[in-house]
């Protein structure tokens, strides 16, 4: 979808498959029977946005590129500073640009090779950041180098706090003290669609998520938890799967 968008006039759109579910199914989907998002549904909504910045990693030569893309009939004026940064948040270099995206239309930005980028760096340990102002709105997007199975990220580590605002509603505000990739706060009491998930998060950033639950509890009996991928990439499973296959 991303891809697409970029490639304007020469694509100027795209569909997919499926949206919603009719009954309860594993499918692809990207919402299921009970019109609960999936990640895919969250991932769809940032990369339509109206107006976004967007990587675009051009694997056959090693360049990455640079998008600002917007479907508005004006034009889009702003700054995007780039940074490369360690997953600890230290800052290893940064450029700041200009943004002048054309109405209905698109501007390559940055056009680099990785070698360039890196600049020494291990891919593996670090991730590029645009962080883009664009006529007052903020914009962010993150380009890692690897995999995200072959990232070294470090083990999770965030201060969370919980402030119930109404029946069934929980405020969430999570700051990430280190790089934080695919945020969800999962619960043990059934959940409806929260404010946002599945996101990425810099060292030192702080988000709100309102959660959304299906009956009214208490906070401390919502059995409220917080998964990331950092403590699952990079580190082998404890039981491989060919070991529970068995041949007839």
């Amino acid at each position: 979808m991303e891809g697409h968008r970029q490639k304007r006039p020469w694509t100027m759109g795209s569909l997919y498959w499926q949206v919603n579910d009719c009954w309860p199914v594993t499918s692809w989907s990207s919402i299921d029977s009970e019109m609960r998002w999936k990640a895919l549904q969250f991932y769809a909504k940032n990369s339509f946005a109206p107006t976004a910045i967007l990587f675009e990693a051009i694997d056959s030569t090693s360049q990455v590129k640079l998008w600002g893309v917007t479907d508005e009939m004006k034009v889009r004026k702003g700054k995007v500073i780039i940074s490369l940064i360690d997953f600890n948040g230290k800052v290893l270099w940064n450029e700041e640009l200009e943004v002048n995206i054309p109405k209905n239309g698109n501007q390559e930005i940055m056009f680099r090779s990785v070698k360039e980028l890196l600049n020494n760096s291990k891919a593996r340990n670090v991730a590029l950041v645009a962080q883009a102002v664009i006529d007052g709105e903020q914009k962010m997007a993150i380009h890692y180098f690897e995999k995200f199975k072959n990232l070294n990220l470090p083990k999770a580590n965030y201060d969370v706090d919980y402030v119930k605002v109404g029946s069934g509603k929980i405020l969430a505000t999570i700051t990430a003290n280190v790089l934080l990739k695919n945020v969800l706060f999962e619960a043990e009491k059934i959940q409806n669609n929260p404010s946002d998930a599945y996101f990425d998060m810099l060292p030192g950033e702080t988000r709100t998520i309102e959660l959304n639950f299906e009956q009214d509890y208490p906070i401390e009996e919502l059995g409220i938890f917080v998964t990331t991928l950092n403590n699952l990439v990079g580190r082998p499973s404890v039981k491989p799967v060919k070991n529970d296959v068995k041949s007839e």
